[in-house]
């Protein structure tokens, strides 16, 4: 597999932006338009809310949900995503290859934690630019790494379907932190 230097690039400013605006479980709305925005382009089949969360195993989540779009907004979620998502934040997206073959799903967490940042000037985010702009959230588990991966797995997807076959499905889940994001399975169910 050939990664370009313009794919890793884009993948650290992807990173970076994500940082900067950290959300917490099931308030994922600038993250998840932004999500959108990217694998719409690609050409991925997207799936919102009810097409792809099962709401009766949905935990934890008591969010002003307009207050929460607003401010998604007011940090550069594009309105019409944010329309297009209804009341609920993560996504689904599916590929479809010309040719059968195995279906492929990639899961990809989007939440961040309700804890302080360091302030501290060697602190790589703070000296580097991309420190989280909301006091006491940020990204300290890693998954806006794990988003922006998510989104060049799509990319270098799209750029080779056609060596590809089957299905591939990409799943960016909100409230994956503190247990929100579903009922955990048990073995036997």
């Amino acid at each position: 597999m050939n990664v370009s230097p313009d794919l890793i690039e884009a993948t650290i400013d992807c990173r970076r932006d994500l940082h900067r605006y950290p959300e917490l479980s099931w308030t994922e709305f600038r993250t998840t338009a932004k999500v959108a925005a990217t694998l719409d382009a690609l050409g991925y089949q997207l799936h919102f809310g009810e097409d792809y969360l099962d709401l009766p195993s949905v935990m934890g989540r008591n969010i002003d949900v307009a207050g929460e779009k607003q401010r998604a907004a007011g940090q550069g979620a594009d309105p019409v995503w944010l329309e297009q998502m209804g009341d609920y934040t993560g996504l689904a997206a599916t590929m479809t290859m010309d040719r059968p073959g195995p279906v492929i799903a990639l899961r990809f967490d989007i939440d961040a934690l309700p804890v302080s940042e360091s302030q501290s000037s060697a602190h790589v985010p703070c000296c580097g630019g991309f420190a989280s702009e909301i006091d006491g959230k940020m990204h300290a588990c890693g998954h806006d790494g794990h988003t922006a991966i998510g989104l060049s797995v799509a990319r270098w997807v799209a750029e080779n379907r056609e060596h590809l076959a089957g299905e591939i499905r990409l799943i960016f889940q909100p409230g994956e932190e503190g247990c929100c994001g579903g009922k955990r399975w048990q073995r036997g169910q």
